[in-house]
């Protein structure tokens, strides 16, 4: 009974791969990414405001850089170009990636910051803060 379902297993495994490669395989090689799963580690998936805008990996940002203090928007929705070609865009980032990994986005600010960094950041709310000497 568990060969059968092995088998079966590995016939969707490969299935699903058969289908990602071929999303992959099946778009215009001038287009970087799709989702952000295709980037690098560090980097996101961004598309741009202007009219054929192409979507590509960033950097994320790092500490001191300009973010968004409502946080990231993200996108799903379809591109159409000139040439005839679409392609399908899933939780891609508008414009901006986010503060990299471990950092957040000040709000007073909008940079990054490393929030261990800040000070109090071992107290809880409503708790004093003493100095040390």
């Amino acid at each position: 009974m568990t060969q059968p379902l092995a088998f079966i297993v590995l016939i969707v495994a490969v299935g699903i791969c058969e289908i990602s490669y071929a999303r992959v395989m099946d778009r215009p090689r001038w287009i970087q990414c799709q989702s952000n799963s295709e980037c690098t580690p560090g980097y996101c998936c961004t598309i741009g405001k202007q009219k054929f805008s192409i979507p590509q990996c960033k950097l994320m940002h790092d500490i001191g850089d300009v973010c968004r203090p409502d946080g990231s928007i993200t996108l799903n929705t379809t591109l159409m170009y000139p040439d005839g070609s679409q392609i399908e865009l899933t939780e891609v980032h508008d414009m901006f990636c986010p503060c990299g990994y471990g950092l957040s986005c000040d709000r007073r600010d909008a940079v990054c910051r490393d929030p261990s960094q800040e000070r109090g950041f071992n107290h809880l709310p409503g708790e004093a803060i003493t100095e040390d000497d």
